[in-house]
């Protein structure tokens, strides 16, 4: 062992010999007399720092090598960070970029300083002058507000409450009303059977001629049974009222120095949603940047058609593969895949035609003239609808086919007013509800106008909660009867159920285009990257 370094020494006597420490050499951590002090300095292989003993820089004390026993770590590794032994240097860690540990200590020794100064000068003061400027008595007064606003709205909902069991009331009113009707026809059809049945055994019985040639079957009268009760079952889907939805309707609560920042900042749309959505798959499509997807149409679970700008259809998976590519005679505005195997569009103003593609190619299915198509939608009775503009854009409507027969005109209200906006050119895009309302976004009405089966005008939703106009492009509805809006403007779709009452905002770019699919997964485009996402947003019961 180095003499110069035996820590075994008496604090008071030199480290080589055992006279009284005079000096100290910070270098070397060594305590030395006069005598010792001289020939230490005589060793020329390292630097030297000698002081008064009273004055010695202390020496921190060494961690132990991890890899190598009783060896102190001298060295820093900066490639590892951490600290190493000499023999480190040459082993696992050759080659690598190191420094003494002395330098790197000195390094935080100062940082330390440094830190605690701050700390000293002006962190603790800052804390020490830090006062409350709020009166308790400002807590019982927001307190009592907010205790009446809370009442108004607890009237508000039970009023609610009692308006939704007099309409299930009324429903059930009329179901059983059209229930025993529908025993009575039963019960007669039952006693008409009975009677056929036994005409034909007694026919049957007396083997004559002229009974037998003059029998006509009855069979095809009684083989569908009476005309079934046309009735929706009501459903009732329970708000979760301890989520952030009811937050605008009790109101914002906000402390004094963020009183400004808070009313001129946005409001965050996802706060209003009832429940978290998840993202099934995300993938890539043809569009992007330069070509802007813009409808998205789910056909079963597998497949999508895509179109764009260009007057191309992309049939694709779900992994973005085209697996068709069909040329048309116009921007798409609007696509219906069938059971039959065939695709029906629409092309964009002022195009007057409806199109089908199928086996033969692409052919012209309907002629409107002086019309042009906007949305299509295949209702529940095998019926087409198509929304229209005219050409010289001073009427909107939507029309019902049978095959290619006009069966029905849905254009006004019960006062004579246009149901849907008119001076205009944009897309009306349509869907059937499952209750038989027709759905219609009308973009530039800025609302979704429902009507029911009949024609007749249900309700208006305009927007929920927005500062920009509100921009109605795209819409679907799902398997509980929920109306899902594309708001062009803000990027986000709205969920309403069937009777107008806003539910959520699923917040996710939809700028091009949503739809539905046989899993009840909603399918979102993207305009900006292209991709489309498919995102599970019912709660499974």
């Amino acid at each position: 062992m180095n003499m110069d370094t035996d820590p075994t020494k008496g604090a008071t006597s030199c480290n080589i010999c055992s006279k009284p420490i005079e000096y100290h050499c910070n270098v070397c951590q060594v305590s030395l007399c006069w005598s010792c002090m001289t020939t230490h300095m005589t060793d020329k292989t390292k630097r030297h720092q000698i002081v008064q003993f009273n004055y010695r820089e202390k020496e921190a004390e060494l961690l132990e090598c991890s890899s190598h026993e009783r060896k102190p770590c001298e060295m820093y590794c900066n490639d590892c960070d951490k600290p190493v032994c000499v023999f480190c240097v040459t082993t696992e860690h050759k080659k690598h970029d190191f420094t003494h540990i002395e330098d790197n200590l000195k390094k935080t020794k100062q940082q330390i300083i440094t830190d605690t100064q701050e700390l000293e000068d002006t962190i603790i003061p800052y804390h020490q002058n830090l006062q409350p400027d709020l009166c308790p008595t400002a807590f019982d007064d927001v307190i009592s507000a907010i205790q009446e606003q809370e009442d108004a709205v607890c009237k508000a909902v039970r009023d609610i409450g009692s308006r939704l069991k007099d309409k299930v009331l009324t429903q059930k009113k009329e179901y059983v009303e059209k229930n025993e009707e529908f025993q009575y026809l039963l019960a007669k059809t039952e006693t008409e059977l009975k009677d056929v049945v036994q005409s034909n055994k007694d026919i049957l019985e007396s083997n004559s001629a002229s009974s037998i040639l003059s029998y006509r079957s009855k069979n095809d009268v009684y083989r569908d049974g009476p005309k079934r009760i046309k009735s929706s079952r009501p459903h009732f889907t329970p708000g979760q009222l301890e989520h952030n939805q009811l937050q605008e309707i009790i109101g914002l609560l906000r402390t004094k120095r963020n009183v400004t920042s808070e009313h001129n900042r946005k409001p965050n749309l996802q706060q209003l949603q009832m429940s978290s959505v998840s993202i099934v798959s995300i993938f890539r499509t043809v569009f992007g940047q330069k070509q802007k997807i813009w409808r998205v149409v789910c056909d079963g679970t597998e497949n999508i058609w895509t179109c764009g700008e260009d007057n191309i259809l992309y049939l694709i998976d779900r992994t973005g593969s085209v697996l068709k590519t069909v040329y048309v005679p116009g921007t798409v505005i609007s696509m219906l895949p069938n059971v039959n195997q065939k695709l029906t569009f629409s092309v964009w103003w002022k195009n007057t035609n409806v199109y089908t593609y199928g086996r033969r190619g692409v052919t012209r299915f309907l002629e409107l003239s002086d019309w042009c198509p906007s949305g299509l939608c295949h209702t529940m009775n095998d019926d087409l609808l198509v929304s229209m503009r005219s050409v010289d854009e001073t009427q909107s409507r939507v029309v019902r086919y049978s095959g290619i027969k006009e069966t029905m005109v849905i254009q006004y209200d019960s006062h004579g007013e246009p149901l849907l906006s008119v001076n205009a050119y944009n897309v009306l895009l349509l869907t059937e509800n499952g209750n038989n309302d027709i759905c219609v976004a009308d973009y530039d009405g800025e609302s979704v106008v429902v009507v029911n089966e009949s024609g007749e005008l249900r309700f208006r939703y305009q927007k929920y909660f927005s500062e920009e106009p509100f921009r109605p492009h795209n819409i679907a509805t799902d398997v509980e009867h929920q109306i899902l809006i594309q708001d062009y403007t803000n990027n986000i779709v709205h969920v309403i159920d069937s009777d107008g009452n806003f539910l959520r905002y699923i917040e996710v770019p939809c700028n091009g285009g949503i739809s539905i699919d046989t899993d009840h997964n909603l399918a979102v485009g993207d305009q900006d990257t292209g991709e489309i996402r498919i995102i599970k947003y019912l709660t499974e019961t």
